[in-house]
């Protein structure tokens, strides 16, 4: 029987900082068949393309885009910083034939500091997960 595109349980899980400057959450991504499979053979580049697309947002263009291994799952990330200088950091990664979105957002303009914490809770959080 073929598989349709109906929407699955979405997975999403969030943390926040003690003083609320920041969040990390995690969201499953739902692709449609071909934009998966494309994703499948092309890699988590076009995945973290696809994130930027999905946001709709024209002034993204030109976002470099980094491709990293994570205790030997592929990862690709990129940063985005809005017109106030919060920064965000996001990471696509796939895991059992299921693709993840795992977002940085600070609630202020962080120092370089405090983005380096975050991004190293970030990094070691995804070397954590288990699926």
């Amino acid at each position: 029987m073929p598989q349709d595109d109906s929407l699955d349980t979405v997975l999403q899980a969030w943390l926040v900082t003690e003083d609320f400057s920041a969040t990390m959450g995690v969201r499953e991504l739902i692709l449609d068949r071909l934009s998966s499979a494309r994703v499948q053979s092309e890699g988590m580049q076009l995945l973290a393309s696809l994130t930027i697309a999905m946001r709709g947002d024209s002034t993204l263009k030109g976002i470099d885009v980094h491709e990293f291994e994570l205790k030997g799952r592929r990862c690709a990330g990129y940063e985005i910083t809005d017109m106030e200088g919060k920064r965000q950091r996001i990471v696509v990664f796939s895991a059992q034939e299921k693709f993840y979105e795992c977002s940085i957002l600070t609630a202020h303009r962080a120092t370089t500091g405090q983005l380096s914490h975050l991004f190293r809770a970030q990094q070691t959080f995804l070397s954590t997960l288990k699926f």
